[in-house]
């Protein structure tokens, strides 16, 4: 067949496909989200949650992820938390509980805290024992992370709080009573990190309500978690601008527990913050516990709370269980 006779043939055959590629392929240039422009302002955090989302439309959870990352790497801790915050709810409202798995532990799992605290605000008190029970990848940070979510849905009052506690203890008893969800829920109680993600007037509990916390209104059997929490606590609102003058004045708060349990779980405390209070010189940290203790054996608890530090082990696991029913 020569060429005049193909053309004859199938002159209105060719218009006809070559429309038919040029709409497909329109139609998929339509749905596909081009990758956002850079962020340039990482505290906004609507813009920050915002731009994820576009991110995760665009080209999927595990390349926005790797991107998160990298960004995150460069900026300063807090800039880092906030971005791994954003990231954490813009994987929940795009994909749900599966983005989960997404999430990793740095920048103080921000990520977790978000993602679960978004999770448990939509869905509910049913979805926290679900979500519990398939924490398997970052387990000790997903159930802490929970705790956050608990109070954060429950609200900032004592009997959210207990509340949010009590759900964690049922919780634990499937898990040996592991008790990082109960470190999420005072760390929640304490410090309001998801309430300041939802409004920037919030702030950390006062310490005019007291400056043991929450620590003697709830059962003897959180107490330690809740003393552990202290001294991150008071870090936060402390008005020294002296880094050693902060670590006496929470040695001395510490020393005025009288329960010998509950206040070597104080002085743990001040360890686990001492372990990076000086990012200048990481070997300031003994000379923050001998600031803060009075004797040798809270010298000893408070290095034992630095050295969890160093190696990893975060206050959101349990440091000495106690015996719950």
């Amino acid at each position: 067949m020569d060429f005049m006779s193909f053309f004859g043939r199938y002159k209105w055959t060719i218009p006809l496909f070559l429309l038919v590629l040029i709409a497909g392929t329109s139609v998929v240039l339509a749905d596909r989200t081009p990758i956002p422009q850079n962020l340039t302002n990482y505290t906004d955090y609507p813009k920050i949650t915002a731009y994820f989302e576009q991110y995760i439309q665009s080209v999927g959870p595990k390349k926005t992820q790797e991107a998160y990352l990298a960004l995150a790497n460069t900026l300063t801790t807090k800039e880092a938390h906030i971005l791994a915050h954003g990231f954490g709810d813009a994987l929940y409202k795009k994909i749900g509980t599966a983005g989960l798995s997404y999430c990793t532990d740095d920048f103080n799992y921000g990520c977790f805290h978000q993602f679960l605290g978004s999770a448990i605000a939509n869905q509910g008190l049913s979805a926290a024992q679900s979500i519990y029970s398939s924490c398997e990848v970052q387990k000790t940070a997903c159930r802490h992370s929970i705790g956050h979510g608990l109070v954060g849905y429950l609200g900032y009052s004592l009997s959210g709080l207990t509340q949010a506690l009590d759900m964690c203890n049922t919780m634990s008893k499937t898990d040996n009573h592991n008790d990082s969800c109960l470190y999420g829920a005072f760390m929640e109680y304490d410090l309001r990190y998801l309430a300041l993600f939802e409004s920037p007037d919030a702030e950390p509990l006062a310490l005019s309500k007291g400056e043991f916390g929450p620590c003697y209104s709830v059962e003897t059997s959180y107490q330690k978690a809740c003393m552990f929490l202290l001294p991150l606590w008071w870090s936060k609102l402390t008005t020294l601008t002296d880094l050693d003058g902060q670590f006496k004045e929470y040695g001395g708060r510490c020393a005025k527990i009288t329960d010998p349990t509950l206040r070597e779980a104080c002085f743990e405390g001040i360890g686990y913050v001492a372990a990076f209070a000086d990012k200048s010189d990481p070997s300031s940290a003994s000379r923050l516990c001998a600031d803060a203790a009075s004797d040798e054996p809270e010298k000893s608890y408070c290095a034992t709370g630095v050295s969890q530090r160093l190696r990893g082990e975060a206050f959101i696991e349990t440091i000495q269980k106690s015996p719950r029913s």
